[in-house]
């Protein structure tokens, strides 16, 4: 079992979150969410790694097809890594968001034709 998140690493991924920019993943709006990446605020790359290290310390395992991702519920919203990239989306099993994404792209093929 993994350790819990002391609160003072929870405030200070509050923090983070709170002022880091998030963009909606406009590329993927059949999993809708948000990334940040660590670059874009050179300034904060310390605490982006932090937050990195939190979610792999402290997160849950959920499948994605065949990966298997490490998500971390802070306050109503799941993050996760994916490289230099933290994400962040509505906390929906992802087997859920994946057969919610099929029905959207299904939806929009049926539009196109």
């Amino acid at each position: 079992m993994k350790a819990e998140i002391t609160i003072d690493d929870l405030s200070r991924a509050r923090a983070y979150i709170a002022t880091v920019e998030w963009r909606f993943a406009k590329t993927m709006p059949q999993w809708p969410h948000f990334y940040t990446v660590y670059d874009r605020e050179p300034n904060r790359e310390a605490e982006f790694f932090y937050f990195a290290h939190l979610i792999h310390k402290h997160g849950e395992i959920d499948a994605w097809g065949k990966h298997r991702w490490i998500y971390l519920t802070v306050d109503g919203l799941k993050y996760w890594v994916l490289g230099d990239v933290i994400n962040r989306a509505d906390p929906k099993p992802n087997a859920v968001v994946l057969e919610e994404g099929e029905k959207y792209l299904a939806a929009r093929k049926a539009e196109k034709s």
